[in-house]
C-alpha cells in the first residue's frame, strides 16, 4: 500500500485567511499557545521567518514554522492534527527544510516528540536545566544535513 502523498508548500508570508486557520487548529488543540495571531503577522515582516502549510485537498492539515539562517534552521513548531498523525507527514515536513543543520528545542517532559526528532535522525547537543515555568528542562537537539 503506498502511502498518500500530501501538497506541502512553503511559505514567506501566508495571508491573513491562513493565519486564521493556524490559530484556529492551535485553539483547538493545545490548552496553551506559544504563538498568538500577532505573532504571525509579525513573522511575516521577517524574512527569516518561513512556513511551511500541508494540505488534504484545500484543508490545512499540518504546518511548521521555523528561522531560516545562512548557517542553519531553528524550528520554532510542528503541529500535524490529530486524525493525519503517524501518516509522515510531520517527516516529511521535517524533510522539507533539510537543507542545513536544524535545532529544535523541546521539553524533556514531552518524550513523544523526543521519540519523534530522534527518530527524524536528531541528537541532543545542550540541556538548559529548569528552563521552562514549571522548572522542567529543555532538551536542545541537532539534525545534519
Amino acid at each position: 500500500m503506498s502511502r498518500k502523498l500530501y501538497k506541502i508548500i512553503n511559505y514567506q508570508t501566508i495571508d491573513n485567511q491562513k493565519i486564521n486557520k493556524l490559530i484556529e487548529l492551535e485553539q483547538e488543540n493545545f490548552s496553551y499557545s506559544l504563538y498568538k495571531k500577532q505573532d504571525l503577522i509579525d513573522f511575516n515582516i521577517s524574512k527569516d521567518i518561513k512556513y511551511i502549510l500541508v494540505f488534504d485537498d484545500q484543508q490545512i492539515i499540518g504546518y511548521a514554522i521555523y528561522f531560516k539562517s545562512m548557517d542553519f534552521n531553528e524550528l520554532y513548531k510542528i503541529f500535524v492534527v490529530k486524525q493525519y498523525r503517524r501518516k509522515h507527514i510531520a517527516q516529511q515536513i521535517i524533510n522539507s527544510i533539510n537543507d542545513k543543520k536544524i535545532f529544535v528545542e523541546v521539553s524533556d517532559q514531552n518524550l513523544d516528540a523526543i521519540n519523534f526528532y530522534k527518530n527524524c535522525g536528531f541528537y541532543e547537543i545542550n540541556r538548559r536545566e529548569n528552563y521552562y515555568e514549571d522548572n522542567t528542562d529543555a532538551i536542545i537537539l541537532q539534525k545534519d544535513n
